[in-house]
C-alpha cells in the first residue's frame, strides 16, 4: 500500500481531487522552505534595522507598497524608506518592533513566479509593555532570481492601525 509523501506516487497524484478554492502548480518544498526564509530575513532585516539585509529581500526593481508610507520603487528609494525608519528606531533608541507573519496562501505558481498572501502583527512597546501596533495583509509577487528568491513587489494592506486609532 501506497502512502502520501512515501516516494511511491507522485504528489500530483497523491493531490487528484483535492479541493482548492484557487488551483495552482505545486511547488517544491525546497521553494516553500526558501520562501519562507525571505519572509524570516525579510521580518528579521526590519525588526533589527539591517538595511542591507532589507534590501537583499527586493528585486533591484522592486516595489515597497503600503497603505502608510505610499508607493517605494526601486533599490535607490527603498535604501532611502529603509535608512529613514532605521534612523527613526535609533533616535528614540528602540527596536522597530517584531513582525509576525502567518497564514501564508500561494494565491498562483507558475515558473519563475509566486503570488502569496500573509496576515501580519507587527508588535512594538506601548507603555512599557509589548503590544499591536499594526494588524494587515502582505500581497507579494514573488520571482526567481539568480539571486535566489525575491520580492517583486510587496504590497501591505494596513486592517488596523493602533498609531492612528
Amino acid at each position: 500500500m501506497n502512502r502520501a509523501g512515501d516516494g511511491a506516487e507522485p504528489l500530483a497524484q497523491v493531490m487528484k481531487g483535492v479541493s482548492m478554492t484557487r488551483p495552482i502548480e505545486l511547488i517544491s518544498e525546497l521553494d516553500r522552505a526558501l520562501i519562507g526564509d525571505l519572509f524570516a530575513r525579510y521580518s528579521h532585516g526590519f525588526d533589527h534595522d539591517d538595511v542591507e539585509q532589507l534590501l537583499s529581500t527586493f528585486t533591484d526593481d522592486g516595489v515597497f507598497d503600503s497603505e502608510l508610507n505610499g508607493r517605494i520603487e526601486g533599490r535607490r528609494e527603498l535604501r532611502t524608506f529603509f535608512e529613514s525608519v532605521s534612523r527613526e528606531a535609533a533616535h528614540e533608541r528602540r527596536r522597530s518592533g517584531q513582525h509576525w507573519v502567518n497564514g501564508t496562501l500561494f494565491t498562483s505558481v507558475t515558473d519563475g513566479e509566486v503570488r502569496a498572501s500573509s496576515s501580519f502583527v507587527f508588535l512594538n512597546e506601548r507603555s512599557g509593555a509589548p503590544a499591536a501596533s499594526i494588524m494587515g495583509e502582505y500581497e507579494d509577487v514573488i520571482v526567481r532570481t539568480p539571486d535566489g528568491w525575491r520580492f517583486a513587489n510587496r504590497y501591505i494592506r494596513i486592517l488596523i492601525d493602533a498609531d492612528s486609532a
